[in-house]
């Protein structure tokens, strides 16, 4: 009889422990299933709505600006819409549905009249000085004159690359850290030329420097890095952001970098979507 009340004790004891157990392991999947549900969300709201900006929508036939929306529309992290300078003069409002705005100008031609527009250079202000972000990238380096954050002309130089010099790889390196460059040790080969190729810098040389505009980085090849060559620089504009690259964001040529190149490109759209805010460090030439 003494055997039998023990063994119901014991029953009683064991049925107590797998209450518990039971409970804690609910308890664990309904955190866990929070804790999903939550990165769900997060990942949802990390999607960021690009808009392309065009002087008209046929030009997104040329091979260069073809190439780079091939590369937006591939990332599932990117919703893009084509957005032509006639209709944002009409509706600079549109505007404000995008996180940032991507003004890509492979080629050296003038800004059209409707690129320096008032209507179009208040509408891009307007938008920024609201939180938008907006990337400048390779001739639309120059755009930050027509929107008057920047009062000092850049320049524009040459540089090519020769195969008797060794497989040359061409990029930017940072002062230290900053958001554009995670995950590229503050610095990254973007074009790696599989052949020959002169390409175009647009930037601040030798002891010319922007009045306004941070220097995030500067050019850096295999051979050296020349502090000299300011061709990355960052505006602040009310409570939006400017990034202005100003050489080797090309999306057609044959790059054995193009993951770097497609890396830093994402990265500053991650950058001005505020989607990243790490620590930001920059040259000082003051």
């Amino acid at each position: 009889m003494i055997n039998f009340m023990i063994s119901i004790s014991q029953l009683k004891i064991m049925q107590k422990n797998v209450t518990i157990l039971i409970q804690r392991v609910l308890f664990t999947l309904i955190i866990f299933n929070v804790f999903i549900f939550n990165s769900i969300a997060e990942t949802k709201s990390k999607v960021i709505k690009i808009a392309y900006l065009v002087p008209k929508k046929s030009e997104t036939s040329k091979t260069e600006l073809k190439a780079s929306l091939k590369y937006l529309n591939k990332n599932n992290q990117f919703i893009v819409e084509v957005i032509t300078f006639s209709k944002i003069s009409k509706r600079p409002e549109i505007l404000n549905k995008f996180d940032v705005l991507w003004f890509y100008k492979p080629d050296n031609s003038d800004f059209t009249v409707l690129e320096q527009s008032k209507e179009v250079r208040a509408g891009i202000y307007n938008y920024l000085q609201k939180g938008g972000g907006l990337l400048l990238s390779l001739d639309a380096f120059k755009y930050i004159n027509v929107l008057d954050i920047e009062r000092k002309i850049p320049e524009v130089r040459q540089k090519g690359t020769k195969e008797n010099e060794g497989e040359q790889m061409l990029g930017f390196k940072g002062f230290g850290e900053h958001p554009v460059f995670t995950g590229l040790n503050g610095g990254a080969y973007i074009l790696k030329p599989i052949q020959d190729k002169t390409v175009r810098l647009v930037g601040y040389f030798d002891d010319n420097i922007p009045n306004n505009g941070k220097v995030v980085a500067v050019d850096w090849d295999n051979l050296s890095v020349n502090k000299k060559a300011k061709i990355v620089l960052e505006y602040q504009i009310g409570k939006g952001k400017v990034i202005a690259v100003g050489a080797y964001m090309l999306y057609s040529k044959k790059n054995a970098n193009r993951n770097n190149l497609e890396k830093f490109t994402t990265n500053c759209f991650l950058y001005l979507s505020g989607s990243i805010k790490t620590n930001a460090e920059y040259w000082n030439y003051r």
